[in-house]
C-alpha cells in the first residue's frame, strides 16, 4: 500500500504539528519520508498476510519517523563526512603526571595531597586517600568534595583531581575544577553539509561518548567517511563564517540512503567547485582557499604540501617541530582517489598501507584509531579508494638506489601523514 497524494493531504495537520515541534521547515522531507517508511511497514505486514487500516500504517510511519527525528537540542543536517582528527583525551597529560609523581615517593605525595590533586575523604576526623568514589557532595562555593569511596590500599592508584579553575584560554571557568581528571575525549569532525540548497563546508567539535575510541558510539566506528548521514547537532554561532559552519556538539545520526555512487558524488563536488582539484590549481592557491578540501594526485603531493599543508614564518620559510618534521596546518585537508595496492599489519596492531594512483606515484601511510575499522580482504586488493589525509614531511628521504633513510631536514620525504578516512571508491562498474 502507498500513500497517494490525496491520501496525505487530510493528514497534514498532523504533519505540519510534527515539524512546529521540532522547529523543520522543509515539510516535503518530512512528507517523503513518511511515504517510504509507510511503504516499507505496509509490505511488510502484507507480506505476512495481515493488512491493516491505512491510518494504522500511517501512525506507525510517522511514530517512526519522530524516532529518529528526536526531542533534541541542536537542528537538523544531512552531511557527508570526509574525515576526523585523532581523538584526544585532554585530560591525559595531567592525570598521568600527577600518577607519575604519586608513584616517586613519599615527599611527592604529601606536596600532592597538601595541592588537593588526589582525591580524599574524611574517615574518623582524618582524611584519608581513595581509590574509588561512590558519592560526591558539593559546597557552596561549588567545589566537589568525596562523601563515601573506598579507602585506598596496596598498590592501587589514587584518584587525580583537576586544580585549574579555568581551561586552556585561561579565561573560560572550568565547570570540572576540583572533579576528578577522568578522560574527557575530543574528535574532530570534516565535511560538507547540505545548507540551503547548496554545500557548506563544515567542522564538528565532539566530546564525550562519541568522541570515545573505547565507546560503543564512537563516531569513526559507527559512521565511518566518505558516507551520507543525517545528523543532530549544535550550531556554534559565535565562531561560524560565511563558507564554514561549525558544530559544537551532536546529537543523534544515522546513515542516508546512498543517492549514486560515492565515485558518483566526488566528481560532482568537484564539478560544482566544493572539492578543488588541486592540480588545476596548483602554484595559485589563494590564501582564502587554503582551508577547503582539495583532491591531490600523488604526482603533486609535494607541491601541495609546500603551498597547502606546511606552516611558514614572516620569511616564509617552513617552520620545523622539535623533532624536525614541518609543523602543518590541523584545519586543512587533502583527499585522494587512489589503488590501495598492499597492507601489512605491524607490531603495534596496526596496518602498513601503500597506495598508488593514475599518475604510476606510490605513497604510503599507517592506519589509527580513526580509520582502524575499515577492512578489507587481502585478495581483493588491489582496490580503489577514497582517502583524507593531512601530508607531513620526514625529516629523513628514503634512498632507492643504497636503500637507505639518509637524514634531509630540507627535502625530507613528504607521505600522507595522518589518515582521517578511509572508504571503498565503489562505482558504476561494480554493480
Amino acid at each position: 500500500m502507498e500513500l497517494t497524494e490525496e491520501n496525505i493531504s487530510k493528514y497534514m495537520p498532523q504533519i505540519k504539528q510534527v515539524c512546529e515541534e521540532f522547529k523543520i521547515d522543509d515539510i516535503t522531507d518530512v512528507v517523503d519520508e513518511i511515504k517510504e517508511t509507510f511503504k516499507e511497514i505496509s509490505e511488510k505486514y502484507e507480506a505476512k498476510g495481515t493488512n491493516l487500516p491505512e491510518i494504522r500504517y500511517f501512525n506507525k510511519a510517522l511514530g517512526k519517523v519522530c524516532s529518529h527525528l528526536g526531542s533534541f537540542d541542536g537542528e537538523r543536517f544531512d552531511i557527508l563526512i570526509l574525515g576526523y582528527s585523532r581523538p584526544r583525551d585532554w585530560n591525559a597529560i595531567g592525570r598521568e603526571a600527577i600518577l607519575k609523581a604519586w608513584h616517586s615517593g613519599d615527599k611527592a605525595q604529601t606536596n600532592l595531597i597538601k595541592a588537593g590533586q588526589i582525591a580524599t575523604m574524611p574517615v574518623r576526623g582524618k582524611h584519608q586517600i581513595v581509590s574509588s568514589i561512590d558519592r560526591w557532595g558539593v559546597t557552596s562555593e561549588g567545589k566537589y568534595f568525596v562523601i563515601a569511596g573506598k579507602v585506598l590500599e596496596g598498590e592501587e592508584d589514587p584518584i587525580p583531581i583537576d586544580i585549574n579553575e579555568f581551561l586552556r584560554d585561561n579565561k573560560t571557568v572550568n565547570k570540572r575544577h576540583t572533579y576528578p581528571l577522568d578522560p574527557r575525549w575530543n574528535i574532530n569532525m570534516y565535511g560538507l553539509a547540505y545548507v540551503n540548497d547548496d554545500f557548506k563546508q563544515y567542522e564538528a567539535r565532539i566530546y564525550g561518548n562519541y568522541a570515545d575510541p573505547s565507546h560503543e558510539k564512537y563516531l569513526p566506528k559507527i559512521a565511518p567517511a566518505f558516507k551520507t548521514y543525517r545528523s543532530i547537532f549544535g550550531v556554534d554561532d559565535q565562531n561560524k563564517k560565511p563558507d564554514l559552519i561549525k558544530f559544537n556538539f551532536i546529537n543523534a545520526i544515522e546513515p542516508l540512503k546512498e543517492q549514486g555512487t560515492m565515485e558518483e558524488t566526488i566528481y560532482n563536488l568537484i564539478d560544482s567547485g566544493h572539492l578543488i582539484s588541486y592540480k588545476a590549481v596548483k602554484g595559485e592557491v589563494a590564501e582564502a582557499d587554503k582551508s577547503k578540501f582539495f583532491v591531490v594526485d600523488m604526482d603533486d603531493m609535494v607541491d601541495f604540501h609546500e603551498e597547502v599543508m606546511a606552516q611558514r614564518d614572516d620569511k616564509n620559510n617552513i617552520i620545523k617541530t622539535k623533532s624536525n618534521y614541518d609543523s602543518t596546518h590541523w584545519d586543512r585537508m587533502a583527499i585522494g582517489v587512489y589503488y590501495l595496492i598492499s597492507r601489512k599489519e605491524t607490531k603495534t596492531g596496526n596496518f602498513s598501507m601503500r597506495f598508488r594512483d593514475w599518475t604510476n606515484a606510490t605513497n604510503g601511510a599507517f592506519s589509527n584509531e580513526v580509520t582502524q575499522f575499515f577492512d578489507i580482504e587481502d585478495a581483493k586488493l588491489p582496490h580503489e579508494v577514497f582517502v583524507s589525509f593531512r601530508t607531513n614531511r620526514k625529516p629523513t628521504r628514503w634512498d632507492a638506489e643504497n636503500r637507505v633513510e639518509i637524514e634531509d631536514f630540507i627535502n625530507g620525504d613528504v607521505s600522507l601523514g595522518s589518515l582521517m578516512g578511509i572508504g571503498l571508491a565503489s562505482s558504476i562498474l561494480d554493480d
